[in-house]
């Protein structure tokens, strides 16, 4: 592999590392706040849950930057990457195609006619849906994460950098 590679890929897996773990600092933050005032005011713990999954989604649309920068880089076609492994247990959907589909809902859903999904949006509701999340629900970026089974955003960014060096090792044969 030369330099400009080796370099290109250090970056984009340390803005993807850094995105997520000032992220992470603060979901924990707002979720210890939940956590401890809950029962004294629910109105309000209800608020830094919204911001909580606001927080998660900000770090979806991060994954998905850093998944398009790479597919981008390498001049890969958006299907062919998104359908790459790793895969999410024992489905067929590679986690950069959920992640993907997760920022797409985050960034778009408030505009979607729920009684009649564009093509764009139904591919997204089947993603979702498929990893067992309600998409009518709340908190579905949040949701999302969960049913990926981890709790941190860092814990989803080992999933793309293996997706990441999938994508090279077909490129750089």
């Amino acid at each position: 592999m030369n330099i400009e590679v080796e370099l290109y890929c250090d970056f984009a897996q340390e803005l993807l590392r850094g995105t997520h773990r000032l992220l992470d600092e603060r979901i924990v933050k707002m979720a210890a706040w939940v956590t401890q005032r809950q029962d004294a005011d629910p109105e309000i713990a209800g608020f830094y849950a919204d911001e909580i999954d606001y927080l998660i989604g900000l770090g979806f649309v991060a994954g998905q930057r850093y998944i398009t920068s790479t597919r981008s880089y390498w001049k890969l076609p958006k299907d062919q990457a998104l359908n790459m492994g790793p895969y999410f247990g024992s489905t067929s959907i590679g986690y950069a195609a959920i992640v993907n589909a997760a920022a797409n809902y985050w960034k778009h859903h408030e505009e979607w006619d729920n009684s009649a999904l564009n093509p764009n949006a139904k591919h997204v509701v089947d993603i979702l849906t498929k990893i067992r999340v309600d998409w009518r629900g709340s908190f579905v970026v949040m949701n999302t994460l969960q049913a990926l089974g981890v709790k941190t955003l860092m814990e989803l960014a080992p999933q793309l950098e293996t997706w990441h060096a999938n994508v090279m090792e077909i490129q750089i044969k």
